[in-house]
């Protein structure tokens, strides 16, 4: 309809607006002050304000008049805390307010239209920064859940890796001694072949001879040498010529007594030799010639780690744990252990783990260059009979080797036998 009329002091226009609205705007900035609705939709021909700018009346096309008292509806508004001001700056929102029913008529105010705008902001601005703050929280705990995660499975990637490199190593191992084993096999028949040859000639030269007291003894030594090499070269071969079973049960304190026989004067000369033999020493049981190659192997490379100058010390005694072992024995009550302690430079860092390796020596002066077969051997008939083996050392301390025997848990210990020293020029 287009119907306009302004307030006595030109602070309020009010305009139709459809059948039965009319809105009240400020001449100034044009924003809505407030929007009157009647109780009927009829449609208004004429507006008009009182004197005093209270009253807002509207005439109606069936010739009514529709009548807002505007000062009450005011009043009622600031009960509620709400009113509209045409002096506000220009973009105020207002309220709007409906509902009044003056005489015959009804009327509303709407509320500030700033104000629930701002509400609308700071509620909207807090529930972002809550969504924001649950959605940092939530990508933090993913992030942590991944890295552990990640570190679970470097974890796992890591002992799977060393897994692989000692598998490896143990097949480069096992790969190496079945070749050591095909030449020490080969070696082990020719030698025997030259035992048979010293051991002939050795009785020839019996006959021949006479049978004095110091060469009986000769001739007695070159034939116990001699079965004992036999011994070893069955032991490499893996079979046994000999009637009696290759297992049998003895002390292993006597073998040591026995073995050392065998070294000659010159071979032990400026080596001081002492023998700590444990009198409740339990017996084993096994193949001797196994027990004496392992010796003569760790005495010969003390002697000569030495250089044929220091202290030897050869221990038999009783162990009911094994403790530390590179090589772990197998399950038993007891274990007879055999220690060869010598006084020597000791053994390297470097060279620690690799002195069982086949062909790896240190000796490289000397008449002859160490051929890295000694230790390598201790170690394949340790591990072929069960045995644990262990070596301690440090530089500048010497070294000692334990060898441990499992007991024979049937058999009595032998009968005491006493300490000694044999200090030899």
């Amino acid at each position: 309809s287009g119907l306009a009329a302004f307030s006595p002091d030109g602070r309020c226009l009010a305009v139709t607006h459809g059948l039965r609205e009319v809105r009240l705007l400020s001449p100034d900035s044009g924003a809505a002050l407030a929007t009157l609705s009647a109780p009927k939709p009829e449609r208004i021909t004429a507006l008009a304000f009182s004197g005093d700018g209270s009253v807002l009346a509207g005439a109606t096309d069936n010739a009514g008049i529709q009548i807002w008292r505007l000062r009450d509806l005011r009043r009622r508004l600031e009960t509620l805390h709400l009113d509209w001001d045409s002096s506000g700056p220009a973009g105020d929102a207002s309220p709007a307010v409906r509902g009044a029913e003056p005489i015959g008529s009804g009327a509303s105010a709407a509320a500030p239209r700033a104000r629930l705008h701002r509400r609308g902001a700071l509620w909207i601005a807090g529930t972002g920064s809550v969504l924001a703050l649950v959605l940092g929280l939530t990508g933090v705990r993913h992030h942590r859940r991944l890295v552990r995660a990640y570190e679970e499975v470097e974890a796992i990637a890591r002992k799977r890796r060393q897994e692989l490199e000692a598998a490896q190593a143990q097949l480069i191992h096992s790969q190496k001694m079945k070749a050591l084993g095909a030449l020490a096999a080969g070696v082990a028949h020719d030698f025997n072949n030259l035992l048979s040859v010293i051991r002939m000639s050795n009785q020839l030269l019996a006959r021949q001879v006479e049978p004095s007291q110091e060469n009986r003894e000769e001739l007695e030594a070159i034939e116990q040498a001699v079965n004992q090499g036999k011994g070893i070269a069955r032991s490499i071969l893996g079979y046994s010529r000999q009637a009696e079973p290759a297992e049998s049960l003895f002390c292993v304190s006597d073998l040591v007594s026995e073995t050392l026989a065998m070294l000659s004067q010159g071979f032990l000369s400026g080596i001081i030799l002492t023998l700590e033999l444990d009198p409740e020493a339990p017996l084993v049981r096994g193949e001797r010639s196994r027990i004496e190659q392992i010796l003569l192997n760790l005495v010969v490379n003390a002697s000569e780690a030495m250089q044929g100058q220091g202290r030897l010390t050869l221990t038999v005694r009783q162990a009911d744990e094994p403790g530390r072992c590179l090589l772990a024995p197998r399950p038993a009550r007891h274990y007879v252990e055999l220690a060869v302690r010598d006084s020597g430079p000791g053994i390297s860092e470097a060279h620690l783990p690799h002195i069982f390796e086949p062909f790896f020596s240190t000796r490289q002066g000397g008449a002859e260059r160490g051929a890295g077969l000694g230790l390598t051997t201790v170690y394949s008939i340790a591990e072929r009979d069960g045995w644990g083996l262990d070596v301690i050392t440090q530089p500048g301390a010497g070294a000692t080797f334990r060898v441990l025997i499992p007991a024979d848990p049937d058999a009595a210990a032998p009968a005491p036998e006493p300490s000694m020293e044999d200090p030899r020029p």
